[in-house]
């Protein structure tokens, strides 16, 4: 074999290898450019929710009852236990009402 082969055979390897490295930069540029797009738009989506964050109006601390008439926090309490009660009752209609339309010859309950 002479030298010009080997010189040859060495080109060509050397070539292969900038050409596959080449592909592989690229795709790895494709997927780098597509990142950056995406970190764009949360970046934007972020100034924006940031932007509300900001907005939000500081919540109040209630003011103590301590000096109020206590009638009128028991009365307070009573409504709210009242409603609270009347929300039970509701949600326990709601799952009889849900039991009483099963049937339990349907397919999925067998």
């Amino acid at each position: 074999m002479s030298t010009t082969f080997w010189i040859l055979f060495w080109s060509g390897l050397i070539l292969a290898s900038l050409v596959i490295n080449l592909i592989i930069f690229k795709s790895l540029y494709n997927r780098g450019l597509a990142v950056l797009f995406q970190l764009n738009k949360v970046a934007v989506k972020s100034a924006a929710l940031a932007e509300k964050i900001g907005l939000k109006p500081l919540v109040q601390r209630p003011e103590s009852s301590i000096d109020k008439d206590p009638a009128i926090a028991l009365s307070a309490r009573r409504s709210l236990l009242k409603s609270r009660l009347k929300k039970q009752q509701q949600r326990q209609r709601r799952l009889i009402e849900s039991l009483k339309r099963r049937k339990p010859t349907e397919r999925r309950f067998r």
